[in-house]
């Protein structure tokens, strides 16, 4: 197993970045931090030191003239200290000493937003030692930052370790560009893996590589599309521009040059199942130090837009010689036994600097970039067994399907179209869990810190100064100040850009993650009289799982028990006791440890009734360091920061909520309440396709025997989550359906309405406007939406 690290760093102004962790293992805590830097410096320095090596070769060789290595150690360092300071350095020092307690390598993976800082050479990052990218403690890499024209990644199953690893290897020298030895390459590589087949002293990793030489787009095109291929090598030409570069190719008849552009190469490549992408091209990456033209891309920016998980691209061109060495170096090592092509890039970087020294600058040049969600294997790791399949909820299958159960379940099934469970197909190729988690995916997979962590941490923080020790101790100080400082375990709120203070509103505590075991009350059991029949009778031919149409006679509706939804109440009928003397038990309750005793509390003070947000900041902060990871705690600090942006505080933005209630979800997976949540945060962020994966998360888990209700957390019983989880369902469909065109426009309308109709019918007075803006989950602009859904029926 390997741990991660991903940070992100955007750029916020002038010579202003943003540098923030967006996933961490349990124990390590998030982190955020604004700073300047001087880039044009860095890129100075880098342009000196690093453009175009083949040209500072032969320069040296005709010179004498001594390469500089500590300009190029300089600047990693300067680099390192830049982008690993104040909570950023704590919270890297706390992920390597849990990886190093674990014994485990440390992924750390760069997210890099803008034109100007991808192109600084990040591969140099030096911690005094030696380069983080040459190591095989930490394994580094990039990733693009989730954007509006990102496309998903397109992640297979890993291969099993009997089945075959096919490489294509396109190799295109046209007559009219300058030569390479590429044929040269191709045979480096075939001799490399039949030599390692016949030592056969390390388990290997089958492998079949088919070489394609001079080809044409045609012939490339057929060869991709019959060839069922794993990675792809190309080795010729290319250069960047605004429609993600070019890769030349030969024209059969001409011989000279045929251009491929990096989009069309991109969607051929994606369309194909390609995993992993070389390129050994000139400039198929960002140049060190150059300075890119506004729309230009290059080759693996096309790629990774397009969903490619891995991409290993040249910075610059180098030698031949080296290329051959740096291609037999990483096949040598993908190939032996299952490693990931992280740690592969890692190994023959480090062969580059034994076969050319440290003080040649080859070995930072090739730039790896790893999609977020991929863990760098294309093989199954020995031992590994993959995942059972998880079979979905009942309402997802075909009728078929039904025979070994005795009830047929009630809810949406008769309500959804093909677009709506077209999110969930993957349940039916065994993966329920990528939808299971949905908006928690860059958590999901992580186990819970241990006490043996704790501990790790603990001396950590001593060992990092008595400053920490001294500012750890100030549980009742506001987020802002108390972020600066994180207590082991914990994981802090990101803090948001400096913005003018609101007097009215007070800071939020930090943020943490862990686990809870809570009872479940009983819940009361749908009506499923008589959905059988009408089911059998409603098909009419539409199979179930794979479409999902709204009947012009609806089926059988879920039973939705009309309850008041405004958190518990201090007894059946005794008088509101005043938000003073809550928050005085809740501070007592949590500052014992109490954390089931003040849960409740807080929750009443921020019931709509009191809406009391200082107050429950201020008994949040009395949750000891032992308590900041549970769940519970993380929840309530993401419901504050919600309702503090609804009452106007500008000091936190939506990311702050989702990113609460992310880790809440992450420590306690099957909490409706917090998929419902998630929903809503996603809903308000425009992020439809999230919100109506957790939507109907949430109302699978409720659907299922025994949900839970959190009247302690949320205010709502399970039955009342229900409601409101087919209400954002209906809000989300209607927004996706502003996007649609023609039928499914329609369609999805329809749908939004028809659920609308579902949840008036069972609460119509819960859900008139003037509630909705009593109830803590509902934006003025999600109840906006409801008033013109209401419109349209």
């Amino acid at each position: 197993m390997t741990q991660e690290f991903q940070v992100s760093v955007t750029p916020v102004g002038v010579d202003e970045y943003l540098l923030r962790t967006e996933r961490v293992e349990p124990g390590v805590p998030l982190a955020e931090e604004q700073t300047v830097w001087n880039l044009d410096r860095w890129m100075q320095q880098a342009q000196r030191l690093m453009n175009d090596p083949v040209s500072g070769l032969l320069t040296q060789q005709q010179t004498g003239a001594s390469p500089m290595p500590s300009s190029l150690v300089g600047l990693g360092q300067e680099l390192y200290d830049a982008l690993f300071c104040g909570d950023m350095r704590d919270s890297w020092m706390m992920a390597q000493a849990i990886a190093q307690n674990h014994q485990q390598p440390l992924r750390l993976r760069l997210g890099l937003k803008g034109n100007r800082l991808p192109s600084l050479p990040w591969e140099v990052l030096h911690d005094g030692d030696y380069p983080l990218a040459t190591g095989t403690n930490i394994l580094f890499s990039r990733y693009q930052p989730a954007t509006n024209g990102l496309a998903p990644p397109t992640i297979a199953t890993p291969l099993e370790p009997h089945q075959p690893l096919r490489v294509l290897m396109a190799i295109a020298a046209p007559s009219d560009r300058a030569n390479l030895e590429l044929t040269r390459e191709a045979e480096e590589l075939e001799a490399e893996l039949r030599r390692l087949y016949t030592q056969g002293t390390v388990p290997q990793v089958p492998t079949q590589v088919e070489i394609l030489r001079q080809p044409d787009r045609a012939r490339l095109t057929q060869a991709l599309e019959h060839g069922h291929y794993h990675v792809f090598h190309y080795a010729g030409h290319s250069n960047s521009g605004v429609t993600g570069g070019n890769v030349y190719l030969v024209n059969q008849s001409t011989g000279l040059t045929e251009t491929l552009s990096g989009d069309d190469l991109a969607g051929l490549l994606a369309n194909n199942g390609i995993q992993l992408v070389l390129l050994n091209s000139c400039r198929g990456a960002h140049s060190p130090g150059g300075a890119q033209q506004a729309g230009e891309r290059h080759l693996a920016a096309a790629l990774v837009k397009r969903g490619i998980p891995a991409v290993l691209a040249m910075a610059e061109r180098i030698p031949d010689e080296v290329a051959l060495t740096l291609t037999r170096l990483f096949y040598r090592n993908l190939t032996r036994g299952a490693v990931s092509i992280d740690l592969s890039v890692s190994r023959a970087r480090q062969g580059l600097i034994s076969a050319y020294s440290s003080h040649q600058l080859y070995w930072s040049l090739p730039i790896l970039y790893l999609h977020p969600k991929f863990d760098g294997y294309l093989t199954q790791r020995t031992g590994e067994e993959m995942p059972a399949s998880e079979e979905p909820p009942l309402w997802l299958r075909p009728p078929e399907a039904w025979s070994d159960h005795e009830t047929v379940p009630a809810a949406l099934g008769d309500r959804l179209d093909d677009d709506t469970l077209g999110e969930m197909d993957s349940f039916e190729e065994g993966e329920l869990a990528t939808v299971r988690d949905r908006g928690t995916e860059t958590l999901n997979d992580l186990d819970p810190g241990t006490a043996e962590d704790a501990a790790v941490v603990q001396d950590l923080f001593e060992s990092l100064g008595q400053d920490h020790g001294q500012r750890s101790q100030e549980s009742q100080s506001p987020l802002i100040e108390s972020s600066e400082t994180t207590p082991s375990g914990s994981n802090p709120l990101p803090k948001s850009p400096p913005q003018t203070p609101n007097p009215s509103a007070t800071a939020l505590s930090q943020e943490t993650g862990g686990d809870e075991t809570r009872k479940r009350p009983p819940y009361p059991l749908p009506v499923l009289a008589g959905v059988a029949a009408v089911l059998v009778l409603g098909l009419g031919g539409v199979i179930w799982g794979l479409r999902d149409r709204v009947p012009d006679t609806p089926g059988p509706q879920p039973t939705l028990v009309n309850e008041p939804q405004d958190g518990p109440q201090d007894g059946n009928n005794s008088p509101q006791r005043p938000s003073g003397e809550v928050t005085a038990e809740a501070i007592e309750q949590l500052s014992l440890g109490n954390i089931e005793e003040g849960v409740p509390l807080v929750t009443e003070l921020l019931a709509s009734r009191r809406n009391a947000l200082n107050q429950a900041d201020t008994a949040l902060s009395a949750v000891p360091r032992a308590d900041l990871d549970r769940p519970e705690v993380l929840f309530l600090k993401g419901r504050l920061t919600w309702q503090a942006i609804q009452a106007g505080d500008e000091r936190y933005s939506l990311d702050d909520s989702r990113r609460f209630w992310q880790a809440a979800a992450r420590r306690q997976p099957d909490t409706p309440l917090y998929s419902l949540s998630l929903g809503f945060v996603y809903y308000a962020e425009d992020n439809i396709q999230e919100a109506i994966g957790q939507f109907q998360q949430a109302i699978a888990r409720l659907d299922g025997p025994n949900p839970r209700s959190d009247e302690d957390l949320g205010g709502m019983t399970a039955s009342q989550l229900r409601t409101q989880a087919y209400a954002g369902l209906a809000l989300a469909y209607q927004r996706q359906g502003e996007e649609l065109t023609g039928e499914r426009r329609q369609e999805r309308q329809d749908q939004a309405q028809a659920l609308q109709m579902l949840v008036l019918q069972e609460d119509a007075e819960a859900f008139q406007a003037t509630n909705l803006g009593q109830h803590w989950l509902w934006t003025s602009e999600a109840i906006a939406a409801w008033q013109r859904l209401v419109q349209r029926r």
